[in-house]
């Protein structure tokens, strides 16, 4: 991979280029790394470099954000801070702005090793923070650690909004990306289209050829209109049954119209035997479209129902066809009512300290925002895990007489229903192999004592915020699994 999208535009040092080439392999995560300190580039590059990423650099935040908006996208990226004109705090301000690099999790790097640095980026929403000069074992394990956690949460939520039948996107899924085409619409004043289809008497096919032939009817028809869809920003879903939906960006009513006719043609070219069809010999889709320009009086619904009413309305007339209208109508304004949050439940903070006098150094910092229980030896944090309410994250002192930490965090990783609780190992030992040793078994985290309230709340505060996330997308992931179990049987 290059290191800039244009190449010959801008080139690197001979010595930085090499290295590059030689570390970059194929299938690998790709690492964008932002310092202006050409030095400092070359010794973060052999730091990573043996587990053989795909690297990227960039010397100041213009490239940083160019790099990251490109295709294939970062992975993470490794952001220095003291970066001159555009510093690495706006670098990423600017990142979390841009839909297509908001999700890039971000390490900050810097030199600058006080607490008030760290707090910043932190509260920031940066996922962790590096200091200079880099231990390698440290900045690897961290690098790992974040890269697992974001394949896993890709994942998740490709799970979590992906059609468990056909393969392409679901309702949720599309109702997300029909809100963000609406209000980029808005912004930029262009029109959006929207295509409703259904399949012409699916119950009959159903009835006469088996559920079986019927989910096999709809993968292909899912398969021939994603395949269609010609523009990179064209979206196709199902909308559920048998009825599928396209969004169409910067789309007029007669274009939408000509791409709705073509979907039309694909799914009829399939030739799927439907003898029981009053409309044709084969498979055919009705379809309704509709497009509008978004502005704040109205809503994506009210396009929404007037695509379905011309999808009614090409059923009334024969099936088989597209219904639009000559030119957009103006939709009504439409009330939203904002669901009621329930009220937050406090998060179960474990303290595994043997040290009574660190346990209320921490109590003190914790009480105000979390509910907190104590342990004074490993044997008593791995009961108190398996209590319910179980802890939503443990802080886990290292060096402790009958079960050091990192015994106690190996047996929590081997227990089902403890292995999915965050820890964050305590040490007054700062030596990079503990540092490493605990990350590679396991845990999410580490602090150094003597401990720092800003530190330590922010580092809470990150880890149960992606606890929270992962949690609701395997959550959603056990629903469709479920449901795909009951689909099968």
């Amino acid at each position: 991979m290059l290191p800039y999208p244009n190449k010959g535009t801008e080139r690197l040092p001979r010595k930085l280029s090499e290295l590059l080439k030689i570390m970059n392999k194929k299938d690998k995560s790709h690492i964008l790394i932002v310092d202006d300190e050409h030095i400092e580039l070359i010794a973060l590059c052999q730091t990573i470099g043996e587990k053989y990423f795909d690297l990227s650099v960039a010397y100041n935040g213009e490239q940083a954000l160019r790099i990251a908006s490109a295709t294939p996208a970062p992975d993470l990226i490794l952001l220095d801070i003291g970066i001159p004109e555009m510093d690495g705090y706006e670098i990423y301000r600017q990142l979390k702005i841009n839909p297509a690099t908001i999700n890039i999790p971000v390490i900050f790097i810097t030199g600058l090793a006080d607490e008030a640095s760290e707090e910043k980026g932190m509260k920031l929403g940066a996922v962790d923070f590096i200091t200079k000069p880099y231990r390698p074992a440290i900045v690897s394990a961290r690098i790992q650690n974040h890269l697992e956690l974001k394949r896993k949460l890709k994942l998740l939520d490709q799970l979590a909004t992906q059609d468990s039948l056909t393969g392409i996107a679901n309702r949720r899924r599309f109702e997300e990306y029909l809100h963000f085409e609406w209000l980029r619409a808005m912004r930029s004043q262009t029109m959006i289209a929207l295509i409703l289809m259904d399949v012409d008497h699916f119950k009959q096919f159903n009835d006469h050829y088996g559920h079986i032939a019927g989910d096999e009817c709809l993968r292909k028809v899912a398969t021939a209109l994603a395949d269609a869809m010609k523009r990179g920003g064209d979206f196709v879903a199902r909308y559920g049954g048998e009825e599928f939906v396209g969004v169409l960006p910067e789309t007029d009513l007669r274009g939408a119209a000509t791409v709705a006719e073509q979907l039309r043609a694909t799914v009829a070219d399939l030739q799927i035997t439907h003898e029981y069809s009053s409309v044709a010999s084969f498979v055919t889709i009705s379809i309704g479209v509709d497009a509008t320009y978004p502005t704040s009086d109205n809503a994506p619904v009210n396009l929404m129902e007037a695509a379905d009413k011309h999808l009614y309305q090409a059923k009334q007339a024969g099936r088989n066809r597209v219904y639009w209208r000559d030119r957009p109508e103006k939709h009504g304004k439409m009330d939203v009512s904002i669901e009621n949050n329930a009220p937050d439940v406090r998060p179960q903070i474990l303290i595994v300290d043997d040290e009574r006098s660190q346990i209320n150094v921490l109590g003190n910092m914790l009480k105000d925002h979390y509910t907190v229980s104590v342990a004074l030896n490993g044997q008593q944090g791995l009961q108190r895990a398996l209590m319910e309410p179980r802890p939503d994250i443990i802080l886990l002192d290292i060096q402790m007489p009958d079960i050091n930490g990192y015994e106690v965090c190996l047996q929590l990783k081997a227990n089902p229903k403890t292995k999915g609780i965050p820890v964050i190992f305590m040490s007054v030992m700062s030596e990079e192999d503990d540092e490493a040793k605990g990350l590679e078994i396991g845990a999410v985290d580490y602090l150094t004592k003597p401990l720092k309230e800003a530190i330590v709340m922010a580092r809470i505060k990150l880890h149960l915020s992606l606890q929270k996330t992962f949690q609701k997308l395997s959550h959603k992931n056990t629903l469709l699994e479920k449901q795909l179990r009951i689909k099968n049987t």
